[in-house]
């Protein structure tokens, strides 16, 4: 079991580090875990309270007794930069289709329809589908005796086009007084 021995200061600046805004969530995460630690909870304790496990813990109290606060402060992970950005920047896809033609077409380099998906997610782009939306409805005409002989021809003439229409139901409304 690892213990660590703190100066009268080094509490303070443990303090004054989880008050800053800015402070990472894995840095803050370290800094409970020694604040937790130096006001005497057991390794079992820290790890359960900060989901963390005991080498883990260890880990982040060695890192401490070694470089002090600002080698627990450093962020030393290694996320990489996408390189594919640049075939983005200058005008947007429409689909992971055309993403993945575009960046074939500029470097000669394949990638799925998946990986490249994977890749705008990760830049912080979207792909929404689309669809054609159907155009307004005129109640007057849905309602007009001869609608079915007005609107009949055009839906037959847009499947002919191969267009895809939308055909709200006719509704008849009878009057039950003239009945």
């Amino acid at each position: 079991m690892t213990y660590l021995h703190l100066t009268a200061q080094q509490p303070d600046d443990i303090i004054e580090a989880l008050e800053d805004s800015s402070l990472e969530p894995h840095s803050r995460s370290k800094l409970l875990a020694l604040r937790i630690h130096h006001e005497g909870a057991s390794h079992g304790f820290v790890g359960h309270v900060l989901n963390i496990s005991q080498p883990t813990l260890r880990a982040y109290l060695a890192e401490y007794q070694l470089g002090g606060l600002p080698a627990t402060l450093e962020d030393r992970s290694y996320r990489p930069l996408s390189r594919l950005r640049c075939f983005f920047a200058a005008a947007t896809v429409p689909n992971a289709k055309a993403a993945v033609s575009r960046i074939e077409k500029v470097t000669g380099m394949r990638l799925s329809k998946s990986q490249c998906r994977r890749a705008m997610k990760q830049m912080g782009m979207s792909l929404k589908k689309t669809a054609p939306l159907p155009g307004k409805v005129n109640e007057q005409l849905q309602h007009h005796p001869d609608h079915g002989q007005r609107t009949l021809p055009a839906l037959r003439a847009s499947k002919l086009q191969g267009r895809r229409t939308r055909h709200p139901k006719k509704v008849v409304l009878t009057n039950p007084a003239s009945s």
